[in-house]
């Protein structure tokens, strides 16, 4: 009979002991209770807990409580599981459980595989993770089910980020809770106070894991101000907002006017120049960071949207990211004046890709920076060069979009002089995934993207993104997770031992089938036609029309093959070819939108789009944790405007 002792004292640590009390029992039916106890002279069974409480060496990180090591010795009687830090520990347990057979493929209790073993393996395993900064950032629509699944799920995976934008991420949630792209759904919105509820509820489970919290990111330009920011995007569909109060001489100037720029205050900068206006916003911020202690990492960004900055005489005199780092030199003051612990996190983000021209950071082991190039297009990768042919001085609110060659030099100068932390900040699963419907090629994008990081200087990625993108599989957050941890892992055998475990005994048939899928949908072709395309003519492509048609039969003929599959022992096998069965009319129905856009027939296109958002509106229930409705008829629905030609 298995015991459990625990070596370290530490709530997560004591979580890790359940853990592998429990699968380990999933594993071994009839193999008798576990008993958890702590007990640091016992060497019998398992033993779990800090690496240093072994005497194990850590000395291959600078800092341990950052940094996941775990080390296994076990044979099929246990042996030693543990980690440079408590949520390492949790790490090593299901890294334990994973060399054992276990795999996690989808959020929630459907996306385990757990085997039936008969006996332990024999295992010696020691890795530190290849990137200190491995996590999610919430995005889309999402109920609260996603978001603890979401948390609890990364864990499993070995990632060690969660990030809430927003003090009150009220806009995510309400998003999904009104249902208001879904007329199957009664509007059910909740109100802010839960929001907030809710959200402390994730924390919680955060903090029982490890994980390192991540917070707030946009809001801090207009919240500072009496200016509530929790309607996010959402305020530009009201009428005109005029703001109000003293505070509002501290909005910027453009084109001489201090408004809300394009009617959102979460999208509005205020003038940096103004020493005043900078206390308010510093304030604001240690205020918030002195009462939410378990915030590891406060995110102080500017306003969102791009070429919106203060245009008075005094900003223009400086660079906005100068202006930018003076303000975070003056927070970082007032942090040590009220001796607050937690980092900070800066972003360099559309204007603020250009350098500070003359001002630096005056303590860099305060802060990480967050390389965020949203413009960059999915057609490269990480791979690439930088390009510095093309760097220009910075142009105030005229700047243009640049690809991901350029974003590379703009980090490269960025670092120049900043020479702390460093973590991408990344749309895989924002809006470029609905581009790809067989998931494979957006699959190996982040492949080569993860294999890359090191390579331009950046230390892990947070990837801002939906928690529901797991249609039709979940094998591009599968290799996003193992390559963040162990970068030296080949495509091939991750692909190979995702479908393996998801789809079971002819687990070939669907990798060969969403291959194709993805091939025919050619992911080139479609990244082009991304959010941030400008004209009608460039979705115009008869040979890619052509020969997307070629993807009917292949969906006839797979249908077939669903039905032979479906049914297996595993539910985790059941649900994979499941969400195919449901994915070959949704390629169906894109196939018939994206082969009109590219022949010219825009009306027919969007009428075919609606359709298709109709349909898997009705499946939602089925389909909620897998696929954002939500977000894939925003997204998608731009390119499939009337008018195509306003898109910016």
């Amino acid at each position: 009979m298995y015991k459990i002792n625990k070596v370290s004292l530490s709530p997560v640590v004591d979580f890790a002991g359940e853990e592998l009390k429990k699968y380990l029992r999933m594993m071994m039916p009839e193999c008798g209770d576990i008993s958890i106890g702590y007990d640091k002279d016992e060497k019998a069974s398992f033993r779990i807990g800090l690496m240093q409480d072994f005497g194990i060496d850590v000395s291959e990180t600078s800092d341990a409580s950052l940094d996941d090591i775990i080390h296994i010795e076990t044979d099929s009687e246990g042996g030693l599981i543990c980690g440079s830090n408590p949520r390492s520990v949790l790490f090593a347990v299901y890294k334990f459980l994973k060399l054992n057979g276990c795999r996690w493929l989808y959020p929630g209790l459907d996306g385990e595989y757990i085997p039936l073993v008969s006996d332990l393996k024999n295992i010696s395993y020691h890795k530190m993770a290849d990137h200190r900064y491995r996590g999610q950032c919430i995005e889309g629509s999402e109920m609260q089910t996603n978001f603890i699944e979401a948390i609890d799920f990364l864990s499993k995976n070995g990632m060690n980020v969660f990030m809430f934008q927003f003090n009150n991420p009220h806009y995510y949630y309400n998003t999904w809770y009104s249902h208001g792209g879904n007329r199957f759904k009664e509007d059910e919105r909740i109100s802010k106070e839960t929001s907030i509820q809710w959200k402390r509820m994730c924390e919680a489970e955060m903090d029982k894991r490890g994980i390192q919290f991540h917070d707030v990111g946009h809001g801090w330009t207009s919240d500072s101000f009496g200016y509530d920011s929790t309607g996010a995007w959402a305020d530009r569909f009201k009428a005109e907002i005029i703001p109000e109060g003293e505070n509002k001489d501290y909005i910027a100037k453009i084109k001489g006017e201090r408004k809300f720029f394009m009617n959102v205050s979460l999208n509005t900068n205020f003038c940096m120049s103004n020493a005043k206006a900078r206390k308010i916003v510093v304030d604001y911020i240690a205020d918030y960071a002195e009462k939410h202690t378990n915030v590891d990492y406060l995110h102080v960004w500017l306003a969102d949207s791009y070429n919106n900055h203060c245009e008075c005489e005094e900003c223009i005199k400086k660079s906005t990211s100068d202006w930018y780092v003076i303000l975070l030199n003056e927070l970082d003051e007032e942090y040590e004046k009220r001796n607050i612990k937690s980092k900070i996190v800066f972003i360099a983000y559309h204007d603020l890709l250009w350098a500070p021209e003359t001002e630096k950071i005056n303590n860099p082991d305060r802060f990480a920076m967050l390389f965020a190039p949203i413009t960059r297009s999915y057609s490269d990768t990480y791979a690439t060069e930088p390009d510095t042919s093309s760097y220009m001085p910075y142009p105030r609110n005229k700047i243009t979009h640049k690809g991901l060659s350029q974003n590379l030099h703009y980090l490269n100068k960025w670092k120049e002089n900043y020479k702390g932390d460093c973590i991408t900040f990344d749309y895989h699963f924002h809006w470029v995934h609905y581009n790809d419907p067989g998931y494979m090629s957006i699959s190996k994008c982040i492949y080569e993207d993860v294999k890359n990081l090191k390579k331009c200087g950046l230390n892990g990625m947070i990837s801002c993104q939906t928690q529901r993108c797991f249609f039709p599989t979940g094998l591009p957050q599968y290799i996003c997770s193992e390559m963040l941890f162990d970068a030296s892992l080949s495509m091939e055998e991750i692909t190979n031992d995702y479908f393996s475990h998801a789809f079971g005994d002819n687990w070939e048939l669907p990798l060969k089938y969403l291959s194709k899928v993805s091939e025919l949908f050619d992911f080139s072709y479609m990244v082009s036609t991304s959010p941030f395309a400008h004209y009608k003519k460039s979705f115009e492509n008869k040979a890619f029309a052509d020969n997307l048609k070629k993807i009917y039969p292949l969906l006839d003929e797979f249908s077939k093959t669903i039905e032979e599959n479906k049914y297996h022992i595993s539910r985790s096998h059941y649900v994979s070819w499941q969400l195919l069965k449901d994915h070959i009319s949704y390629c169906r129905g894109y196939a018939d939108a994206v082969i009109n856009r590219a022949l010219a027939n825009y009306s027919e296109a969007k009428k075919q789009f609606l359709s298709l958002c109709d349909e898997m509106a009705s499946k939602e229930d089925s389909l909620q944790k897998y696929f954002d409705v939500g977000l894939f008829s925003y997204i998608s629905g731009i390119l499939f405007r009337d008018d195509l030609t306003t898109i910016t």
